[in-house]
C-alpha cells in the first residue's frame, strides 16, 4: 500500500496536476481575499455594471478564437500545433476589430437594449477584453500541449493577481 501510494506520489501525472491544482488554488484564494476588499470599495450597482460586462465578455470570448485553441492539443505535428496558434491567434484580432467597430458604431443601441447606460463607457473595453482572453487561452493550451505545467500555474496566478490589482486601482479612481 505504502509503496503502491510512493509510486503515485512520485509520478509525473501526479506532479503535474499538484502543479496545476496548486497555482490554480492560490489563483482562487487571491481573488477570494481581494473581494473582501473590493467588497468595501464598490456599490452594488457597480458589481452590477461588472457583472453585466463579464456576461458580454463571456459570450464575445466564445467567438474569439471559433474554438481552434482546442484544436492546438491535437496535432501530432509541433508545425501544425504552431500554425493553429496562430490561426487563433489572427482570429482573435479579427473578431476583436469587428467588436471595436461594433462598439463604437452602435454603442448607444446596445446600451438601450441593455437597459444600462452605465455601461456605455465599459463597452469599449470588450474587444481589448475578448482579444486577451483569446490569445491567454490560445497560449495556455499550446503551453499545456508542450508540458509546461509550472508555466501554465505561474500564469493563473498572474492574471488573478493582474486582475485583482486592476480591479482595486479602478475602484481606488
Amino acid at each position: 500500500m505504502i509503496r503502491a501510494f510512493r509510486t503515485i506520489w512520485n509520478s509525473e501525472f501526479f506532479r503535474n496536476v499538484a502543479t496545476l491544482i496548486s497555482g490554480t488554488s492560490l489563483a482562487q484564494a487571491f481573488s477570494v481575499l481581494i473581494y473582501i476588499i473590493l467588497s468595501r470599495i464598490y456599490t452594488e450597482e457597480d458589481f452590477g455594471v461588472f457583472g453585466l460586462y463579464m456576461n458580454i465578455l463571456n459570450i464575445t470570448v466564445i467567438f474569439s478564437t471559433a474554438k481552434y485553441e482546442l484544436a492546438i492539443l491535437l496535432p501530432k505535428s509541433e508545425r501544425e500545433s504552431v500554425n493553429l496558434l496562430g490561426l487563433s491567434g489572427l482570429i482573435s484580432v479579427v473578431v476583436s476589430l469587428l467588436l471595436l467597430v461594433i462598439v463604437v458604431s452602435m454603442n448607444d443601441l446596445i446600451c438601450s437594449w441593455l437597459g444600462s447606460e452605465e455601461i456605455s463607457v465599459w463597452l469599449y473595453f470588450i474587444p481589448l477584453s475578448t482579444l486577451m482572453v483569446g490569445w491567454f487561452t490560445s497560449l495556455r493550451n499550446f503551453s499545456n500541449r508542450q508540458k509546461r505545467y509550472k508555466l501554465i500555474a505561474g500564469a493563473n496566478i498572474g492574471q488573478s493577481v493582474s486582475n485583482s490589482l486592476l480591479k482595486l486601482g479602478l475602484g481606488v479612481v
